[in-house]
């Protein structure tokens, strides 16, 4: 650990822009270890990382987008099967449900878990 630089630090903790940011508003070397970090400098990143602020200006396109938040309510489908309580024969899986996991293959877990589901259930109304 005494030998990991500030770069491989914040590795991980942030996306490599926001990363960047932080390390020139600290005007700490990337490559500098982090056990070369005075005890000023750290508390200033704590500082930082506690009153940090920005303005959101906009948003990119839907196309952009990572996630997604909505979608049919998980009251109106047979949580066993996925088929819709409203329509039958339809089933609703995945994003196209009202459910919003972490980044990080929760949601893709999900997505793949309840397909299968609603397709094993399919195939047996058949």
């Amino acid at each position: 650990m005494k030998d990991k630089k500030w770069k491989a630090f914040l590795d991980g903790l942030f996306e490599d822009k926001f990363a960047g940011v932080i390390t020139d508003i600290l005007k700490i070397n990337p490559s500098k270890r982090l056990s070369d970090v005075s005890p000023d400098l750290r508390e200033d990143f704590l500082k930082l990382m506690i009153e940090f602020r920005f303005e959101i200006i906009g948003t990119l396109d839907f196309k952009d987008s990572m996630a997604t938040a909505g979608g049919a309510d998980v009251r109106e489908v047979n949580p066993e099967t996925f088929e819709s309580k409203i329509v039958k024969d339809l089933y609703l899986t995945g994003e196209l449900l009202d459910i919003d996991g972490d980044s990080g293959g929760y949601n893709l877990h999900f997505a793949w878990t309840s397909g299968y589901i609603a397709g094993q259930s399919a195939a047996r109304r058949q």
